[in-house]
């Protein structure tokens, strides 16, 4: 196989496209079961009682996530020039880079690779933690409806962001709201 075909052969499987078959279809399941359990145990880690018995179990879990996060961007953003749209090497890739769901793949694994990058006060890397809520919108590449869901909220955006403002009490509100607008 060439360069070309094993290029387009891997994007299809990262899309899981049609085209993609039988692992495609296993990739797309495999994405999604780990996305949900990033967020159950992003609930789980909150529970002192429960983090505190196997801390090193919910890092090791954080780690593999993370690497396969971060295996999937990387393979999506060499293989992303396989496709007419994003055909030129760097202008393609770039523009793949700033697509949506790029830029959630990105915001979903960066709080991992910020600190060692940059020295950052302990407070701001458990904020940085909550960017970790974006791996549930990756799910957005796997199922059409929440991409449909996404859209309607693009589209009415500044009503979202009233809901948000004036329908929550609480920090939580704020925190959608400054994310949706």
């Amino acid at each position: 196989m060439d360069n070309d075909k094993i290029k387009s052969r891997i994007f299809n499987i990262l899309e899981s496209s049609p085209e993609s078959g039988f692992w495609g279809k296993c990739f797309g399941i495999f994405i999604v079961v780990l996305i949900f359990l990033n967020v159950a145990t992003a609930v789980l880690e909150t529970v002192q009682s429960i983090y505190s018995k196997m801390p090193q179990v919910f890092d090791r879990f954080e780690l593999f996530s993370v690497i396969v996060f971060t295996i999937e961007y990387v393979l999506r953003l060499w293989s992303c020039t396989a496709t007419s749209r994003y055909q030129k090497p760097i202008k393609g890739r770039i523009r793949f880079s700033l697509a949506p769901l790029s830029l959630v793949d990105l915001i979903s694994i960066l709080p991992f690779y910020l600190p060692m990058i940059i020295r950052l006060d302990l407070r701001f890397i458990r904020a940085l933690r909550l960017l970790r809520i974006f791996r549930i919108m990756k799910i957005g590449r796997y199922f059409d409806s929440i991409r449909l869901i996404g859209a309607v909220f693009i589209k009415k955006k500044r009503r979202t962001c009233h809901y948000c403002i004036y329908g929550f009490d609480t920090a939580d509100g704020c925190f959608f709201a400054y994310v949706l607008c």
